[in-house]
């Protein structure tokens, strides 16, 4: 139940009995509801943080973009809802479809989370967009394609469902 703070990326549990369990608290601000300037720059960190979360062994089910928290001033990601993160194997390593689902989910809620707030400025957008294009292109790992990312992202695409 700890294994997000143990790498640094999630509370830390403070209680827990065969009925309920108690998390520290995370200062920040949702990536949900992040100013969208901050989330061009955040945004890239934020998939780092999913690869860093993955490459520990880790599978979030729900890696959406409100149980993502960014302390700005910390300069610090954690994540939250994650009611039991399964280390999956004992080696600390996912499947390419466990990691792929991770990314996919997160980006796909942002497409939704951009449609309910409003769209962003075409300008912005295209920042964002082009951030997210970026890190796919850049990252050896061939998870998602560029283009597949700002897909999810813009709506056009939908994520695969959760591995089993």
């Amino acid at each position: 139940m700890s294994a997000l703070a143990e790498i640094g990326l999630g509370p830390g549990v403070l209680i827990c009995d065969t009925d309920f369990f108690v998390r520290s608290f995370l200062p920040g601000l949702t990536l949900k509801y992040m100013p969208l300037p901050d989330l061009e720059h955040w945004l890239p960190e934020v998939l780092k943080a999913i690869d860093r979360m993955c490459g520990s062994g880790i599978f979030h089910t729900d890696p959406n973009a409100g149980n993502v928290i960014i302390d700005k001033h910390a300069k610090k990601i954690g994540f939250i809802d994650s009611e039991i993160p399964a280390r999956i194997r004992t080696e600390r390593t996912l499947s390419d479809e466990d990691r792929r689902f991770c990314h996919e989910r997160l980006l796909y809620t942002l497409s939704r989370d951009w449609m309910n707030r409003g769209l962003p400025s075409s300008t912005m957008k295209q920042k964002i967009l082009s951030g997210a294009y970026n890190y796919y292109n850049s990252t050896p790992c061939g998870l998602l394609t560029p283009q597949r990312a700002v897909d999810l992202l813009t709506g056009k695409e939908i994520q695969t469902g959760i591995p089993k």
